[in-house]
């Protein structure tokens, strides 16, 4: 009695096993390969006993790994008069016509299995931790499995990150490495050069997977965790907001219009250098014909008062915030990646014991090592844990004195999402500002 069966192939490194397929009609015996096909060899012995009445399988490419291959099945099951039905993609559905005429779907399957056959050689990279295809990151070249350090241009790179992390400015970096090195990358290249793992001994994939310490990084950890909560503060501001000079640019606003105050200067002629800072909203959410639209702040009162509102306010906010237990989660998220590290030496002992051959190892290796690139992102997103360390110096006066207005504009924006100003009017006299309650980040 002759059967209606099904053959399905996956391939391991490509893919993983799928949802059950629906082959519309009775189905007597399933046959399913992974990464051989030791079982399309029992199915084609059948065949040639004539047991086979109709084949289904998901795609035709499933039938061999060349159309060389592939057409030697197809020859088979001609001649064993069996109907084949293919249920997704390459051909139409439920065709069973002679496929070996068919030059144009022949041609089409032989491009796809070129493509096939170069995505299995990214994968095989990928498993083995090897760097993608294309050019090294700026800073490294590509040695023999790795990248290896290009120190001239690495020297770029590590000043470019050196002065970010000291004032916070994207713009200002790119700036810096232009006039120090003659070295001139636009701003998208410079937010890339931040958020590229490379540079912190990490591989990143085109499928969005990263594997750790696949070589020497240009950041530390600690540095890279900074860089991140300073891209994630920027977002908020305005892109030449957040690269001001100036430690109040972004942050100021008028309570009764809403309006962003803008930092403003005034010069005499011939001077180099501004005589009067100030505040002033742009627009007054007011109109700026309106009478009694909000005047001007002198900005040295507003930074001498919201210093002093920090020195008195934050000590307090930190106590009372409702804080997670960073050391706590830190341990937590560590004791995790030991655990995955404990794994990997375990599939190794496995593998000397012969109970993993080569292509099953490289897998799981990749797997574990893809959990710890997320569970180190999830570690470099953590705040600092020592913010009650931090705030207490933060809240001594004498802390902000010697500080440059670059200092300060990282302090305040680690610390404040906004500060807001009201003023009044008493009588004929000028309108005055006072600062009417500062928007912490917590």
């Amino acid at each position: 009695m002759t059967q209606t069966v099904a053959y399905i192939y996956h391939d391991p490194i490509l893919e993983s096993v799928t949802e059950p397929i629906n082959w519309e009609v009775d189905v007597q015996n399933l046959y399913v390969d992974l990464g051989d096909r030791q079982a399309l060899g029992q199915l084609m012995q059948l065949v040639k006993q004539g047991a086979i009445h109709t084949l289904l399988i998901r795609q035709i490419r499933d039938l061999g790994d060349s159309i060389e291959s592939i057409l030697h099945v197809l020859n088979q099951l001609e001649h064993a008069k069996v109907a084949l039905r293919v249920m997704q993609g390459d051909l139409p559905k439920g065709t069973d016509s002679n496929w070996i005429q068919q030059l144009q779907w022949l041609q089409e399957l032989n491009q796809d299995q070129h493509r096939q056959a170069i995505q299995k050689g990214h994968a095989r990279n990928r498993l083995a931790a090897l760097p993608p295809p294309g050019r090294a990151p700026f800073g490294y070249r590509r040695g023999k499995d790795r990248y290896v350090i290009d120190r001239a241009a690495a020297s770029i790179v590590k000043d470019f990150f050196e002065n970010f992390l000291l004032y916070g400015s994207l713009r200002g970096a790119v700036r810096f490495i232009s006039q120090k090195h003659q070295k001139k990358i636009s701003i998208s290249t410079g937010r890339n050069w931040l958020t590229n793992p490379a540079y912190r001994g990490d591989l990143a994939y085109k499928n969005g997977d990263v594997i750790l310490n696949t070589h020497p990084p240009l950041v530390s950890r600690e540095e890279a965790a900074q860089v991140d909560r300073l891209l994630r503060r920027n977002q908020t501001l305005a892109p030449k907001t957040a690269s001001a000079a100036r430690s109040l640019a972004g942050l100021v606003s008028c309570a009764q219009c809403q309006a962003k105050l803008a930092v403003t200067s005034t010069r005499s002629r011939g001077s180099k250098t501004p005589n009067y800072l100030y505040l002033r909203p742009n627009p007054c959410g007011k109109g700026q014909s309106a009478p009694d639209r909000c005047p001007l702040a002198d900005y040295n009162q507003v930074l001498k008062k919201t210093i002093q509102r920090i020195c008195r306010e934050l000590p307090q906010r930190v106590s009372q915030a409702q804080l997670p237990n960073i050391e706590q989660l830190k341990s937590q998220i560590q004791q995790q990646l030991q655990a995955q590290e404990v794994r990997l030496a375990q599939l190794i002992q496995l593998k000397e014991n012969g109970i993993l051959d080569e292509n099953t190892l490289q897998i799981r290796s990749y797997q574990i090592r893809v959990e710890m690139g997320t569970l180190q992102d999830r570690l470099s997103q953590l705040p600092p844990a020592s913010l009650s360390m931090i705030s207490r110096s933060v809240s001594i006066p004498e802390f902000w004195q010697d500080l440059s207005e670059a200092e300060r504009r990282f302090y305040f924006r680690e610390f404040l999402k906004g500060i807001w100003l009201t003023y009044s009017v008493k009588g004929k006299g000028q309108p005055a500002w006072r600062l009417q309650s500062l928007d912490f980040v917590f």
